[in-house]
Protein backbone atom coordinates (compact mmCIF):
# COMPACT_ATOMS: atom_id res chain seq x y z
CA UNK A 1 0.00 0.00 0.00
CA UNK A 2 1.13 3.74 -0.37
CA UNK A 3 2.00 6.54 1.63
CA UNK A 4 0.05 8.61 -0.55
CA UNK A 5 -3.11 6.74 0.87
CA UNK A 6 -3.26 9.29 3.88
CA UNK A 7 -4.55 12.28 4.19
CA UNK A 8 -2.18 15.71 3.66
CA UNK A 9 -2.74 16.47 7.38
CA UNK A 10 -1.50 13.13 8.50
CA UNK A 11 1.48 12.98 6.21
CA UNK A 12 2.70 15.84 7.45
CA UNK A 13 1.94 14.79 11.19
CA UNK A 14 4.02 11.85 10.00
CA UNK A 15 7.02 14.11 8.67
CA UNK A 16 7.04 16.34 12.28
CA UNK A 17 7.09 13.19 13.82
CA UNK A 18 10.42 12.21 12.10
CA UNK A 19 11.63 15.48 12.16
CA UNK A 20 10.85 15.69 16.17
CA UNK A 21 12.57 12.75 16.38
CA UNK A 22 15.77 14.04 15.00
CA UNK A 23 15.54 17.49 16.20
CA UNK A 24 13.66 17.33 19.61
CA UNK A 25 15.23 16.44 23.08
CA UNK A 26 13.46 12.83 23.22
CA UNK A 27 16.25 10.79 22.47
CA UNK A 28 19.96 11.02 23.38
CA UNK A 29 22.80 10.61 20.84
CA UNK A 30 24.03 7.47 22.86
CA UNK A 31 20.64 5.43 22.35
CA UNK A 32 19.75 7.15 18.45
CA UNK A 33 20.98 4.09 16.58
CA UNK A 34 20.40 1.24 18.47
CA UNK A 35 16.23 2.57 19.47
CA UNK A 36 16.43 3.89 15.49
CA UNK A 37 18.92 1.27 13.39
CA UNK A 38 20.11 4.68 11.83
CA UNK A 39 22.22 7.39 13.35
CA UNK A 40 20.62 10.76 13.79
CA UNK A 41 22.26 12.41 10.81
CA UNK A 42 20.57 9.56 8.37
CA UNK A 43 17.13 10.28 9.27
CA UNK A 44 18.16 14.30 9.65
CA UNK A 45 18.94 13.36 5.89
CA UNK A 46 15.57 11.69 5.27
CA UNK A 47 13.62 15.08 6.77
CA UNK A 48 15.45 16.93 4.61
CA UNK A 49 14.75 15.54 1.20
CA UNK A 50 11.13 14.65 2.57
CA UNK A 51 9.60 15.50 -0.51
CA UNK A 52 11.62 13.40 -2.71
CA UNK A 53 11.94 10.49 -0.55
CA UNK A 54 10.56 6.77 -1.72
CA UNK A 55 7.90 6.23 0.92
CA UNK A 56 8.01 2.38 0.46
CA UNK A 57 11.36 2.25 0.38
CA UNK A 58 12.46 -0.17 3.31
CA UNK A 59 14.40 2.48 5.19
CA UNK A 60 12.28 5.04 4.87
CA UNK A 61 9.36 3.32 6.22
CA UNK A 62 11.75 1.51 9.08
CA UNK A 63 12.56 5.49 9.82
CA UNK A 64 9.12 6.14 10.07
CA UNK A 65 7.87 3.27 12.33
CA UNK A 66 10.77 3.86 14.94
CA UNK A 67 9.92 7.45 15.18
CA UNK A 68 6.39 7.21 15.42
CA UNK A 69 7.00 3.83 18.14
CA UNK A 70 9.33 5.42 20.09
CA UNK A 71 7.72 8.97 20.62
CA UNK A 72 4.87 7.05 21.87
CA UNK A 73 6.14 4.38 23.59
CA UNK A 74 10.14 5.22 24.70
CA UNK A 75 9.81 6.40 27.97
CA UNK A 76 11.34 10.12 27.22
CA UNK A 77 10.22 11.88 29.93
CA UNK A 78 9.84 14.92 27.09
CA UNK A 79 6.18 14.98 27.07
CA UNK A 80 5.87 18.19 28.40
CA UNK A 81 7.51 19.50 25.12
CA UNK A 82 5.68 17.42 23.17
CA UNK A 83 3.75 20.29 21.72
CA UNK A 84 6.95 22.50 21.02
CA UNK A 85 7.73 20.01 18.16
CA UNK A 86 4.41 18.35 16.96
CA UNK A 87 1.10 19.34 15.66
CA UNK A 88 -0.59 16.49 17.60
CA UNK A 89 -0.95 15.18 20.88
CA UNK A 90 -0.11 11.60 21.75
CA UNK A 91 -3.46 9.87 21.17
CA UNK A 92 -3.16 11.07 17.90
CA UNK A 93 -0.04 9.93 17.07
CA UNK A 94 -0.79 6.14 18.25
CA UNK A 95 -3.86 6.20 16.51
CA UNK A 96 -2.47 7.59 13.29
CA UNK A 97 0.94 5.04 13.67
CA UNK A 98 -1.83 2.28 13.73
CA UNK A 99 -3.17 3.31 10.35
CA UNK A 100 0.23 3.93 9.19
CA UNK A 101 1.10 0.46 9.73
CA UNK A 102 -2.06 -0.94 8.61
CA UNK A 103 -1.78 1.25 5.21
CA UNK A 104 1.93 0.63 4.48
CA UNK A 105 3.29 -1.98 5.73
Amino acid sequence: MSFSLLKDEEQNIIFECVKAAVEGPFFPDWEFHALFRFYRNEIAEFVENWSSLDYDSRDVKLAINNSLNNLTGYPHQYFDAWEDYLPANRKQVNELFRKWRAICL
